[in-house]
């Protein structure tokens, strides 16, 4: 969705979008959109895109960019598939405790 609202940006060549999408997620680069956002509250913040062209960032060159955005990636990937092979398992270990212990009108006398 876009909006006149709003600015869009796209990368310049030489960047890592990747890279970018996990940096902006640091606590710290929150903190610094924040800081350079303006408005009466805190729930009323916007940040215009001159004061975001001004935000001092340091980042490596494009093949370092990649090389971590493609490490992170490969870590999300791996949780990723930790959290399904835990939440299988603690579906067996639901299953095995409910032949340990049926309920008791499944109990035949």
């Amino acid at each position: 969705m876009v909006s006149p609202a709003y600015i869009v940006l796209s990368p310049l060549e030489g960047v890592c979008p990747s890279f970018f999408a996990y940096l902006f997620k640091l606590p710290q680069s929150l903190e610094l959109l924040t800081a350079y956002s303006r408005g009466l509250t805190k729930d009323r913040l916007r940040l215009y895109f001159d004061d975001f062209a001004r935000m001092p960032l340091r980042v490596p060159g494009h093949e370092e960019q990649q090389r971590i955005a493609d490490c992170l990636a490969s870590l999300d990937a791996q949780i990723t598939a930790e959290s399904h092979q835990l939440a299988a398992l603690k579906a067996h270990k639901q299953g095995l405790m409910q032949q340990l212990f049926p309920p008791p009108e499944a109990i035949v006398a």
